[in-house]
């Protein structure tokens, strides 16, 4: 594996600062054949028996990290 296949630009704009209010606008990513971004209100429009529901709880925190790798 390439440690550079994971290298990528998020545009400022898309970083998270805070959360967004009303919480119930936040938007969620449907995979699929592709991935599509809808607001997270259409949830239960979405889902269909079968599907796996993964819940990120995680909180925003104003922090960035930088790490080397030092592999071969």
């Amino acid at each position: 594996m390439n440690v550079s296949n994971f290298d990528f630009k998020i545009p400022e704009k898309l970083i998270a600062i805070k959360p967004v209010y009303p919480r119930d606008s936040s938007k969620l990513i449907v995979v699929s054949k592709d991935f599509k971004i809808n607001p997270f209100s259409e949830l239960l429009n979405i889902l269909k028996k079968g599907d796996c529901l993964v819940i990120n709880n995680t909180k925003v925190i104003p922090a960035h990290l930088q790490g080397e790798y030092e592999g071969d």
